[in-house]
């Protein structure tokens, strides 16, 4: 039982069995355990030894022993025959000559040059307890292979040489050489020198050897105190006080330097056999620093800097330079540089181990591959400098653990995609950032808002998108911002954000800006006002973006800038819609300024004068100021509509190029009027016409209708004549809600947010012969300077005509002629309209009466009225003809009048005399297709020049021609029609008839 609890018997007897284990206590109690039979590993003998784990060394074909050691290591050792390199203790009797154990094993430099062999000093040799002499040197092992602790078993050895085997080991965790040699009590000479790689110190242990002569560590990495009673026997009589990593010295002389040294590859810039001498520790070579760390009771020197750069910055990869990445062997390293080496390849994942590192450097080479998200665990890094490579893929996010990190550069890395990872706004102790030509862009990260230390900020791509954040304000120890882009591709949209200038608490957000770069984007809107406040600037360049400003209410150049008085710069050129007078208070206080660049903007007259000098020579100062709104309104938002694109064709607006002034009147179709100049020389342009005729339909295929564009309200300031005619202009009539006092506000759902009723300045609109369609707006009614309005041949414009615009008061033509659909009366409240000379309404659904009240249209010459016909059925217009019209005297300037196609029915107009027809100027009276009755008025011949009487198709009109009508002839009447009429009888003469013919009967 006390078994079963887990407590042996204290009487317990351990036998074994061949196939199991029995367990027997003095009370017999037996547990048969079965166990699986193992045969028992087999004793080495020296014979093994040799042949096993010596042979297939020194057998190679590579030594120079191989042949010797092949013919002679045969059978089994000490064994009457002699093998080449043993002696065994009965050497020197002839009784038992090769006979006994192994005493000496002897095989020096078999490998001859330097060629070694792919092994280790195998441990077995510890089997050999009678040798007493072991020399293996000069035959180069394998990398790693150091000195065998079980050694310690050959306590008879009294020489060893082990000299220039290139044996590695130490200095760390445990010394090269093995304190257990201490048991080696009758050791006299002890060969180690030239094993460079061997490190670490000489154990005190040692001191045990009390038979011990020499031992030689010279050209070794023994370092440290020699132990005391060691010192005499030691060679050389000093070591180094600080011990060398020699494997990491191994990787630098055997890997690095024979890819980077000149001596070895000619194309190479760097001297390493001159920098790195061998004789030295690397603690003393060039672009090396290191530091004395202890490891244990050991002390290291500890490499922290390695500095390696410009070897083949213009040499090309031609000798297959990569990153060394064995220098993760230096565990402490704070800062690696590797630049202008040309090295190829990815960012190595051993470097992840270099969990000390703060500073890496490996710019200027053609490193490619990712940026590996591994590095993540470099989380003590403060400077990451990756610029001129060639790394592909996206930014890893997994880096926002670099916590430290305060200065990263990406740039010149023109492969790299995506975006900037939202994620690195957790890189709170960043101070700079730079990403310049790189293939990464999109939406600048608003989160870079928490870098609250930034000081340098650089982007420069040209695939950067969306707007600049306003949440930047934010950063106020900025000192200098650089974001530019493709103008020609830049999908950049919005402003330049006041805000990063405005007030933020008792400062101005980004106070501690000194230069801000914003160029080459599609960033528009006008300069940001608050940035007068920030004072510390010396440097603005706003250059090749879409800025806009000027010339009026203000100039786009803002007078607020003088303030900014230690500007040494300004750049704003290429800002061809930004324009006005420089103001002349900056000459005033700008004293620091020496370049000011203006070329390609609206700069206009006067300039100050003070300033002369540093306005760049290719700057042109125009005359005038040009109307740069309208000039940007039309080549943004008309060109694309209505541009041909064809020289032969109408509306070819190839001309419509801001690089000649809108106002120098070289715009097909615009046309300016520019002010004189006032006393201070200021003058300018307004666009005053726009004419677009004839512009061909639009593409088969093309994104959209022709509508009118919605910023035709932008041009209220001074567009008086806009005619967009014959153009396949599609969309509902244009209207807005503003009231004359300026309040505006969106026009209604489905139709255009165009507001024409604020553009009170218009005196002429022809939007004739297109397809238009919707409701005459009332709201045009505020068009208070229009004069001549024409929507003819709009065949789907529908709706009645307003009432209320009789507001136009200075309208004098109106022309809404083949509309089809208009409905609804005439409206009688066009008497309002003082000086209404020309009016022209056709539609088929026109319905009501000719109103009486027009007779008080005093300026009316040319009245047309029709469409609806004078038997079709559906509506019309009809009643009888107004009589007042011809008898109250108030037409007498009515020079043409048509009123035809209708139901109007009754007698036929008449003045009632000759007196009273004789003030009247008719020209033309076209009463056709009516459903006029009675006789033809004899006072019809006193009309003093009357030539055109079209009476036909009024099946209801009966009688003669009056024959006083043959005065008529003599005023110049040229046409009487009264065909499909019931007039019959002779045709007076003197009057113009049809061949062969001097009677007439309309029906006929």
């Amino acid at each position: 039982s006390a078994s079963r609890s887990g407590k042996l018997p204290p009487s317990l007897q351990l036998l074994a069995a061949p196939r199991s284990l029995v367990l027997v206590t003095p009370e017999q109690e037996v547990w048969l355990q079965p166990v699986p039979y193992t045969q028992p590993f087999p004793t080495t003998t020296e014979t093994d030894v040799l042949t096993v784990f010596l042979k297939p060394m020194f057998g190679d074909p590579s030594s120079a022993c191989s042949t010797d050691v092949t013919n002679t290591w045969t059978g089994t050792v000490c064994n009457g025959t002699a093998w080449y390199g043993v002696g065994c203790t009965g050497d020197g009797s002839a009784v038992i000559n090769n006979t006994g154990f192994v005493e000496s094993l002897l095989l020096p430099n078999c490998f001859p040059g330097g060629v070694g062999v792919a092994a280790s000093l195998p441990s077995q040799v510890s089997v050999l307890t009678a040798l007493t002499r072991l020399d293996l040197t000069g035959n180069k092992l394998s990398p790693n292979s150091g000195l065998p602790a079980d050694y310690s078993a050959l306590t008879g050895l009294r020489l060893v040489g082990l000299a220039s085997m290139d044996l590695e080991a130490g200095p760390v965790p445990s010394s090269g050489f093995p304190q257990e040699w201490s048991s080696l009590v009758n050791l006299q000479q002890l060969d180690l020198s030239n094993n460079r790689y061997l490190g670490g110190e000489l154990p005190q242990s040692w001191t045990n050897m009390a038979a011990i002569v020499s031992i030689d560590v010279s050209n070794t990495g023994a370092c440290g105190t020699i132990p005391g009673g060691l010192s005499s026997q030691v060679t050389p009589s000093g070591l180094p006080s600080s011990c060398e990593l020699v494997n990491c010295r191994r990787y630098l002389v055997e890997t690095l330097q024979p890819m980077i040294d000149s001596q070895v590859q000619p194309g190479s810039a760097c001297n390493l056999t001159s920098a790195w001498p061998s004789s030295l520790s690397i603690d003393s070579w060039a672009g090396i620093t290191a530091m004395i760390t202890v490891v244990g009771t050991t002390p290291v020197s500890d490499v922290i800097g390695f500095v390696l750069n410009g070897c083949y910055a213009s040499n090309g990869n031609s000798f297959n330079v990569v990153l060394p990445d064995g220098l993760s062997c230096f565990g402490s390293l704070t800062q690696l540089l590797f630049n202008g080496n040309n090295a190829a390849g990815p960012l190595p994942d051993a470097w992840t181990q270099l969990n000390q590192l703060q500073e890496l450097w490996v710019t200027d080479n053609i490193l490619t591959g990712s940026l590996p998200a591994s590095y993540s665990a470099l989380t003590g890094l403060t400077t990451l400098k990756l610029h001129q490579n060639q790394f592909t893929n996206t930014l890893p996010p997994e880096w926002q653990a670099m916590s430290l990190l305060a200065d990263i550069s990406i740039s010149d890395n023109t492969q790299l995609s995506g975006a900037v990872p939202s994620a690195w706004g957790n890189l709170t102790s960043l101070t700079t950032f730079r990403a310049r030509t790189v293939g990464v862009g999109g939406q600048l990260p608003p989160s870079f808002s928490a870098l609250s230390l930034l000081t340098e900020l650089t982007f420069v791509s040209d695939t950067l998108s969306g707007s600049l954040p306003s949440e930047w304000s934010t950063l106020s120890l900025l000192q200098q911002l650089t974001i530019t882009s493709n103008r020609a591709t830049s999908t950049m949209t919005g402003t330049i954000p006041n805000a990063w200038f405005g007030p933020g608490g008792i400062t101005p957000s980004m106070s501690s800006l000194q230069a801000i770069t914003i160029s080459n984007t599609a960033i528009s809107g006008p300069l940001p006002t608050d940035m007068s406040q920030i004072f510390s600037l010396t440097k603005l360049d706003f250059s090749a973006n879409k800025l806009t400003g000027g010339p009026t209410p203000s100039s786009g150049f803002l007078f607020e800038y003088n303030t900014l008085q230690n500007l040494q710069l300004i750049s704003l050129a290429s800002n061809q819609y930004l324009g006005g007078t420089v103001p002349s208070a900056w000459a005033v206080t700008m004293s620091s300024l020496t370049f000011l660049d203006l070329q390609d903007t609206g700069v206009c007259a006067p300039f100050p004068t003070g300033l002369n000098s540093a306005l760049t020579p290719g700057t042109f100062v125009n005359s005038y100021c040009d109307d740069l709104p309208a000039a940007l309104n039309l080549a943004t938002n008309f060109k694309p509509l209505f541009d041909s694109g064809n020289v032969s064709l109408a509306c070819d607006l190839s001309s419509w190029d801001i690089s000649n002034p809108l106002c120098s009147n070289t715009w097909s179709g615009a046309l300016c009027s520019v002010s004189p100049p006032d006393s201070s020389g200021f003058s300018i342009g307004q666009l005053t016409s726009l004419q677009l005729i004839g512009c061909s339909a639009p593409a088969a295929g093309s994104a959209a209708a022709r509508q009118l564009p919605a910023s035709i309200t932008q041009l209220r300031g001074s567009l008086q004549d806009l005619v967009i005619s014959t153009s396949y202009l599609t969309g509902t009539l244009p209207f807005g809600k503003c009231s004359l006092v300026g309040s505006c506000q969106a026009a209604a759902a489905g139709a255009l947010a165009v507001e024409l009723g604020f553009m009170n300045q218009l005196t002429r609109m022809d939007l004739s012969w297109n397809l238009v369609s919707g409701t005459l707006p009332s709201l045009w009614s505020g068009l208070g300077a229009m004069q001549q309005l024409d929507l003819s041949a709009n065949r789907n414009i529908n709706g009645s005509i307003p009432s209320d615009w009789s507001g136009m008061n200075s309208l004098r033509t109106l022309n809404l002629g083949g509309m089809d659909k208009l409905t609804g009366p005439l409206p009688e409240t066009l008497i309002s309209i003082p000086g209404l000379a020309d009016v022209t309404i056709e539609s088929n659904s026109l319905t009501g009466t000719l109103p009486a009240v027009w007779d008080n249209l005093f300026a009316l010459t040319s009245l047309v009225i029709g469409a609806g016909g004078n038997s079709a059925p559906g509506p019309s217009v009809n009643g009888t003809f107004p009589q007042n019209w011809f008898t109250s005297g108030n037409l007498n300037n009515l020079w043409n009048l048509r009123i035809a196609n209708t139901k109007v029915s009754g007698p036929l107009p008449d003045p009632g005399s000759t007196f009273q027809a004789g003030f009247m100027g008719l020209t033309s009276l076209d009463l056709s297709s009516n459903m006029l009755s009675g006789t033809l008025p004899d006072s019809y011949q006193g009309f003093s020049i009357l030539q055109r009487i079209i009476l036909n198709d009024n099946t209801q009109i009966t009688g003669s021609i009056p024959t006083s009508y043959s005065t008529l002839a003599t005023v110049g009447l040229v046409t009487l029609n009264v065909a499909s009429t019931g007039v019959c009888g002779s045709i007076p003469a003197a009057l113009p008839s049809p061949p062969r013919r001097t009677t007439w009967c309309g029906r006929q």
